[in-house]
């Protein structure tokens, strides 16, 4: 797992990633230009020092744990994915612009699948 942590006095934010995938988040947030990359980083520290309480309109809950950090610039919405991983830190996981409507199926079932992931990875890494 490869981490780009930001600590607040509150929350650890990481970017969820793998050796063999990469972070698709981390691949986000560098897609993004400079102007979006900057409301971004406020979006999350925001999360970093709010956590848990950071509510509507900066953060919303999905479905099954994962929760959308919410942030726009020039009308286009940006979505960042995450969860709560316990012990006050939270993993974002993916990153999109979102198009009017709802959440694509496929966007909302990968975060599932990266969080039992980082799970299984997390269980062996505290059992050594």
């Amino acid at each position: 797992m490869a981490y780009i942590p930001y600590n607040a006095d509150s929350f650890k934010v990481v970017f969820y990633g793998t050796g063999s995938t990469g972070s698709p988040a981390m691949d986000f947030f560098h897609s993004l230009d400079s102007k979006f990359q900057a409301k971004v980083i406020l979006a999350v520290k925001l999360l970093a020092e709010y956590g848990t309480l950071l509510r509507e309109p900066y953060s919303k809950a999905l479905e099954n744990g994962i929760f959308e950090l919410r942030t726009q610039s020039e009308g286009k919405a940006i979505r960042l994915l995450y969860f709560h991983a316990g012990d006050r830190r939270i993993v974002i996981t993916h990153g999109f612009l979102r198009k009017p409507g709802k959440l694509p199926a496929a966007k909302s079932s990968g975060p599932f699948n990266t969080g039992n992931s980082f799970w299984r990875s997390n269980h062996e890494y505290q059992g050594r």
